[in-house]
């Protein structure tokens, strides 16, 4: 066996050996064959596919895969030529395939030389910018899958390092050019001796002063005997830059030249004039208009970019927007391009870092707010758009000014036609934006930075016929960006356009060079270490501060000594000399002095005269201004608008125009008695008012000293117009215990009046025994007591109208049935119905009611079946449940975080403050459903479980109803009033009045509450979807739910000033998230600002994320309002709130009646939540 395997193993090397030589001289031939082809191939022929050139069967498989067929004109007119080794200089619309017609050639030069990862460098793409380098990278992955190249990127925001230790085994290379300068002057092991191909992309951008000075140093590096290949949509024909280049009889390739327009003609464009400072304002219209599109909004730089989205994202137009600008990170800026690609509708503000090359998909317009440098950058913007053969369109804003750019743009074959914005189109945002800029100040620097940016790039334009500065209205455009004055700006002459905008960042900080400032003034020197000066070292360094200004100058300037030496004898130089009548002429104004300014108009008794540096100042100032007014005068307008002293006199002629005497001074009287008598009423009312609410305070008083709880209010209604008691009937009837006379509440206006003249009785005691009334009475009293404590009445948030609203009025009346049944049965009954005596045998059969009225049926203390307690105390078993549950999705572990921050805030609130003393606001939004949620689940831990039964020996049943629940309506108060001021008919029975016995309260802990307050502000056109799951929600929960369908403040403000003894709200939970308008800078506990209502507002859910608060309600299984599966993702009215746009469905793949929208909680990010909402 061993020699066996010996034998064999001598056999293989000779069969290896063999096989290895064959292959190789097949490749050997099928190398020889494909240069004979290329070397026969007719540059004259008529190619139309990539299967027609002669091509290597790798190059090939890689383009079938990738789904390149057809020819382009420029790639068959380009790469036959550079296949046979020829320089190419080659110009072709934007569009229209130029990366794979450098592409091609690059894989197929290096296939023929037979180069390996061993050979070094024999490919260098250029590429200007990194979006563009990124883009040839992805297409030379595709088209060369097949190859054994290796290939390589070379961009600036990576680290040197790691790039410098692959640099040595890359075959290609795509790079932008002080990156991989950086490289030849730093990496030591990077050969590019061997070099076979150059390729410049937009050559004439790499080509021009902005990197004149880096190509040279690159060319310098690389060997001369090369094939340069050179593509641009723009090509220059210089001579200096071919030469340059070290080309060879280069062929010029212009496939488009004798075309009609030197840019696509499925591209429509069109210019529109506008001025300057209304620019921000047509662009933000129209956004408006398009909103779902794909558009590209060009400005001249970064920092105007960074001023138009910030300030745009604020005003939430409807589109998600983006920006791209140089000086971003490169993982930002290629996010950013990923996002942008994969965007179906989105708005990208940039600058001309993507004008160039960069290949985004479906772009529908390009919007260049700033005009273009010259007619080359305007075609490489508008390249964008209009794609192999699709259609796009274009716009220019072109300020009045620069309208000079239109016949630049005719004079190059490109079509442009004047467009006009409708009226009904144009939208204003300078109120916003001002508004924003006072808030925010990095906004406001922001916006001073895109100012300086604008007006440098228009002062170093070389056009000066379409870039004029001095035709720009820079105030308005200032006050455009919301700057509340014109910022001061250092310009540097000499400097050419593009140079300055391709420098270091370092080197453009150059703000001491000179010693004079912006106004030509003389820089104050710094103070030096150790050095003393003197307060006249100070005077003479003032400037322009009064008329010895210029005598100081000269004192301290070179001329001073020659100054002295010309005339010794004159300390101030005399310009004119005034003599005689000149100096009256002077004096009123009839000469002034060259340069002098006069103001009409600013308010004061003579004009306003600028003479001085400190004249000008005087108007800036407010004081100083107010002063030269004086004091105003008060006007008023006539009916033809004259303005006139308000005690004017009148002459005789208009007096008796007026009419008679007589008759006017009768209907003077007539006005003012009437005025009078409104007057009267209306103090009449007050003084009603005063009166009840005295009585009220009484009452509450007695009830304190007697040990009761104060008898709560419910919401309160708004009256009529008219001052009419909307619950005036119910004060009318007769109430039990009142005498029939009329008592406390049956008194009529003018009796309440008496009343409060005349000292009060002294209000009976509940214990005491009313002597004065027979025992016949009293056992009548006693019958009707016992028959009212019969009847139930079970409350509904409103009329059922679905199946769970049936079910929870059968389960409310089940409920009450098995009480009776109980009570019958003689057991013993629970706290909330202890103030109900047991029926006698021959009672009437019960009846039960069904209200409409908040709270849901079955509710009581006891915590029984239905009640809010039973209710809480199982949510709060869910929740436990969910906070135990271990998981591995990141999202519910960050929400399981955030409901543990929730519950702390809520139980620090009921520790801060009683349950009657907080409220909801409810919205029935998926904000407000989780807040509720945590609030509920949050009461258990602050009150120890019920007990099932109670002992109704302890209490009696005036006990019981003193003690009813505080979350009761205004008529429940008003007998909880009445009883309480009722004697105890069982107490009446004992000869001597006996002590009170302990209330509910001081028995025992404070017990469960039955309700929970909520406020409802209803949107001025709100979905009928909202009010319904809102009602039925309300019920669900157990809410005391107060409607208002007035404005926010005023709604907050009624609803507090509805607060009686019963309800003092003092803090409202608020579903405020940071990604809402105006929730970035809140707290847990945050006060409300002066002007509103005073009270707590608490949001226990303001750090949540969108995807945490549908991630709590789906893990708990909360119903939820359904208009979030239709794709809204954040609730207001019907005029304000649409889909959102983020959520829609490929409209492909909709069929007839299906949803256009996916479910609200599909979305995951927090930016893209309110794209549905216009403001």
């Amino acid at each position: 066996m061993p020699s066996r395997a010996n034998g064999h193993a001598s056999q293989k090397p000779p069969k290896f050996k063999e096989a290895k030589s064959l292959k190789r001289k097949r490749e050997q031939e099928d190398l020889q064959k494909l240069q004979n082809a290329v070397d026969e191939f007719d540059l004259k022929s008529n190619v139309t596919k990539f299967s027609e050139l002669p091509l290597a069967a790798l190059t090939a498989s890689g383009l079938g895969a990738s789904h390149f067929e057809s020819l382009t004109d420029i790639q068959a007119k380009a790469i036959p030529l550079a296949l046979k080794g020829r320089d190419v200089l080659a110009a072709a619309k934007t569009g229209s395939g130029k990366t794979l017609a450098f592409l091609v050639p690059v894989l197929e030069k290096l296939y023929r030389a037979r180069f390996t990862e061993y050979d070094g460098l024999g490919a260098l793409i250029v590429s200007p910018t990194r979006e563009l380098a990124v883009q040839i990278f992805e297409v030379l992955r595709k088209i060369g899958r097949h190859h054994t190249f290796s290939a390589g990127l070379v961009i600036g925001g990576k680290s040197l390092k790691e790039e410098a230790e692959r640099l040595g085994r890359m075959n290609i290379l795509v790079c932008t050019p002080g990156r991989i300068l950086q490289h030849f002057d730093q990496t030591a092991g990077l050969n590019v001796d061997d070099l076979q191909i150059l390729v410049l992309d937009e050559a004439d951008r790499i080509m021009d002063m902005g990197f004149q000075s880096t190509m040279d140093a690159i060319v310098e590096h690389l060997p001369k005997t090369r094939q340069t290949l050179l593509f641009s949509a723009t090509q220059s024909k210089k001579v200096s830059d071919l030469a340059r280049l070290s080309l060879k009889d280069p062929e010029y390739v212009d496939v488009h030249e004798a075309a009609e327009t030197a840019t696509p003609s499925t591209l429509s464009q069109h210019y529109l004039i506008t001025p300057l400072p209304d620019k921000l304002n047509t662009l933000y219209g129209f956004i408006k208009s398009n909103l779902k599109s794909k558009m590209i909004v060009f400005l001249s730089s970064g920092k105007q970019v960074r001023f138009a989205y910030e300030s745009l994202r604020h005003l939430q137009p409807g589109i998600p927007l983006l920006h791209l600008h140089g000086r971003q990170k490169q993982v930002a800026r290629l996010e950013i391009t990923s996002r942008f690609t994969a965007a179906k509708h989105a708005c990208l503000f940039a600058t001309d870092v993507v004008a160039r090359g960069v290949d985004f998909p479906a772009v529908d317009w390009i919007c260049q707010v700033d005009c273009p440098e010259d007619v080359d950058t305007y075609i490489h913007r508008v390249g964008r758009t209009a794609r192999y053969d699709r259609d796009g369109k274009a716009v220019l804003f072109l300020d009045p000014s620069e309208e000079a750019m239109v016949k630049r743009l005719e004079q190059r074959k490109i079509p442009v036609q004047k467009v006009n914005v409708r009226e009904q189109k144009k939208k204003s945002i300078q109120d916003q934006i001002q508004n924003m800029c006072f808030k925010d100040p990095n906004l406001k620097y922001l916006a001073q930075k895109a100012f300086v940016s604008y007006v440098r790039s228009i002062h170093l334009q070389k056009d000066k016929e379409v870039f004029n500065l001095s035709k720009l209205d820079l105030d308005a455009y200032a006050a455009s960006l919301g700057l509340p004055g014109t910022p001061q700006i250092k310009f540097q002459k000499g400097e050419d356009a593009k140079k300055l905008k391709n420098a270091p960042r370092a080197l453009l900080s150059s703000d001491s060079e000179s010693e004079f400032d912006e106004n030509g003034n003389r820089k104050r020197s710094k103070k030096k270490k150790g050095e003393v000066r003197t307060k006249y070292d100070r005077m003479f360094e003032r400037v322009n501060q009064d008329v010895l200004t210029s005598h100081y100058t000269k004192m301290v300037g070179e001329d001073a000594q020659a100054e002295k030496e010309e005339d010794d004898d004159d300390f101030l130089p005399v310009k004119r000399v005034l003599q005689g009548d000149e100096l009256d002429a002077a004096a009123r104004g009839g000469q002034l002095a060259p340069g002098t300014k006069i103001i009409e108009g600013l308010g004061g008794d003579e004009p306003f005269v600028v003479d001085s540096k400190r004249r000008e100042k005087l108007l800036k100032s407010k004081k100083a201004m107010l002063r030269f007014k004086g004091k105003g005068d008060k006007v008023v307008f006539d009916d033809e608008g004259n303005a006139h002293h308000p005690y004017r006199i009148r002459n005789e002629a208009e007096f008796l125009g007026e009419g008679d005497a007589d008759a006017l001074r009768r209907a003077f009287v007539e006005g003012e008695a009437a005025r009078v008598r409104d007057a009267d009423a209306e103090d009449k009312m007050r003084a009603k008012e005063r009166i009840r609410e005295k009585r009220e305070r009484r009452k509450a008083r007695e009830r304190e000293e007697m040990g009761l709880p104060a008898a709560e209010k419910g919401p309160q209604l708004e009256g009529p117009e008219d001052g009419e008691d909307p619950l005036a009937l119910l004060a009318s009837l007769p109430v039990a215990g009142a005498k029939s006379g009329g008592g406390e509440d049956g008194d009529d206006d003018d009796e309440e009046v008496k009343e409060e003249r005349r000292p009060r009785k002294k209000a009976k005691k509940w214990f005491e025994a009313d002597e004065d009334e027979d025992g016949e009475d009293r056992e009548e009293r006693k019958k009707k007591k016992k028959e009212k404590g019969e009847r139930k009445v079970i409350e509904v948030a409103g009329e059922p109208d679905t199946l769970e609203d049936l079910e929870a009025v059968a389960a409310a009346v089940t409920t009450t049935l098995d009480t009776d049944d109980h009570d019958h049965g003689h057991e013993e009954m629970p706290a909330a119905t202890a103030a109900t005596p047991p029926p006698a045998p021959d009672a009437p059969p019960l009846q039960t009611n069904v209200k409409v009225n908040g709270a849901g049926a079955g509710e009581g203390e006891g915590g029984g079946t239905g009640s809010l307690e039973a209710l809480c105390r199982e949510l709060k078993a869910k929740v436990d449940g969910f906070l135990a549950r271990e998981t591995d999705d990141p999202v519910l572990r960050s929400t399981q975080a955030q409901v543990r921050v929730g519950l702390g805030v809520v139980d620090e609130a009921l520790r801060r403050y009683r349950p009657v003393e907080l409220s909801l606001s409810y919205n029935g939004g998926k904000d407000c459903l989780v807040l509720l949620i945590l609030i509920l689940a949050a009461l258990p831990s602050r009150f120890p479980p019920s007990s099932p039964t109670s002992s109704t020996s302890s209490a009696t049943p005036d006990t019981t109803t003193a003690a009813s629940t505080s979350n009761c309506d205004s008529t429940t108060a008003r007998t909880a009033d009445t009883d309480s001021s009722t004697p105890n008919n069982d107490a009446s029975s004992s000869p001597s009045p006996s002590p009170p016995p302990k209330t509910a309260a001081a028995a025992g802990p404070e017990k469960f509450p039955t309700s929970f307050q909520a406020l409802y502000i209803r949107p001025p056109s709100p979905f009928p979807e909202v009010d319904a799951f809102v009602a039925s929600s309300a019920a669900r929960y157990r809410l005391d739910l107060t409607t208002s369908d007035r404005p926010m403040k005023a709604a907050l403000t009624e609803y507090l000033g509805a607060s009686g003894p019963g309800r003092a709200v003092r803090a409202v939970f608020v579903g405020t998230r940071r990604t809402d308008p105006h929730g970035a800078a809140l707290s847990h506990f945050d006060e409300t600002d002066h002007d509103w209502p005073r009270f707590m507002r608490i949001h226990p859910v303001i750090d949540w994320h969108y995807r945490e608060v549908w991630g709590f309600i789906r893990a708990l299984e909360i119903p939820y309002c359904p208009l979030y599966d239709k794709g809204y993702t954040s609730l207001g009215g019907t005029d304000d709130t649409h889909p959102n746009p983020a959520l829609k469905k490929d409209e492909r793949k909709v069929g007839d009646g299906d949803q256009r929208f996916r479910p609200a909680y599909e979305l995951m990010e927090d930016e893209e939540e309110r794209l549905g909402r216009d403001r």
